[in-house]
């Protein structure tokens, strides 16, 4: 027998390792799927309207991003200040959706640093107007 040939025993062997290997295999792509399947099953659509508010917390990324802005700001009204530099970065800051995606849109996609901490936005809904009377009706009695 030359050097490269197999006896039949040791083809089978290799065979059954191989099918071995692929029921492994297989079984854990199932379970992946099944992980990717829970997690489409926890997310819910939320309806989001630019005017409404956003709060979210800055990296360090989204500080140089914030910074800029502001810089931005200034060149193009041709004044000294702006109407968020009274906003601390280290906190929580709350705005419109339509400033923050103007202001970070441009850097929000997969790969870079992201500028929000822990990637999270909070968005807040504003109540109908019929729904916020009715709440200011209950708060007075």
């Amino acid at each position: 027998m030359a050097n490269g040939d197999m006896t039949r025993k040791e083809l089978r062997k290799d065979l059954d390792n191989a099918l071995v290997g692929l029921a492994r295999y297989e079984k854990r792509i199932a379970e992946l799927e099944a992980r990717d399947q829970k997690h489409i099953a926890d997310r819910i659509q939320v309806e989001w309207n630019v005017n409404d508010y956003v709060r979210f917390r800055l990296t360090r990324r989204g500080k140089e991003i914030w910074v800029k802005y502001l810089q931005s700001l200034r060149d193009m009204t041709g004044r000294p200040d702006t109407h968020l530099d009274s906003t601390n970065m280290n906190e929580e800051i709350r705005m419109q959706g339509h400033e923050m995606l103007l202001m970070f849109g441009e850097h929000c996609f997969l790969g870079p640093i992201t500028p929000f901490k822990d990637c999270l936005l909070t968005f807040e809904r504003a109540l109908p107007v019929e729904q916020a009377s009715t709440r200011e009706s209950a708060k007075e009695e």
